[in-house]
């Protein structure tokens, strides 16, 4: 659960996410194509935004409009299940059941992640991600901790260079 900056606190469990505003005691709950939102593993404000992470993806909730945006399969997600949520100027940054993804802020083009440098942290743990100091995020896995500083991995070259053969 967490409060955001309007004084209204936002809390997932497993059957669904609901707000309630202490000032306005409006309340409602938070659906993803129409169906409860489950299992949240993580709630989080990104500026105007809420994050919600869950087991069908991340969905994204305008505190000013009261719109939101889903982002799933169908953008690109290798693995729906979102277990934690860190951000960066430009980037969502997801630890997923299994991977991490990057989710760019204003198109929602979606990159997955798989390993880094060779080490494999099996499965992410819900909410459990960190954000130190020099720009580093940490996301916690049965395997220890991943840390990794995200614009020196957000920019890299997905482009392989062509390999030629001398006999």
């Amino acid at each position: 659960a967490i409060y955001d900056s309007e004084g209204t606190l936002w809390i997932g469990t497993s059957q669904e996410v609901v707000y309630y505003n202490l000032k306005t005691k409006k309340s409602d709950r938070i659906t993803y194509n129409s169906e409860p939102i489950r299992n949240a593993d993580a709630i989080t404000q990104d500026g105007d935004n809420i994050l919600i992470a869950h087991d069908r993806g991340l969905t994204i909730y305008n505190l000013k409009t009261h719109k939101q945006q889903n982002v799933g399969a169908a953008q690109g997600l290798s693995n729906v299940s979102i277990r934690s949520i860190a951000t960066t100027e430009d980037y969502y940054w997801l630890a997923t059941r299994i991977n991490i993804a990057s989710v760019d802020k204003k198109t929602l083009n979606v990159r997955n992640y798989s390993s880094f440098n060779g080490y494999e942290v099996d499965e992410f743990h819900s909410n459990s991600s960190l954000q130190p100091i020099h720009g580093y995020i940490l996301f916690g896995g049965d395997n220890g901790i991943i840390c990794f500083q995200p614009k020196l991995i957000s920019n890299r070259n997905d482009e392989v260079q062509k390999v030629y053969f001398n006999s």
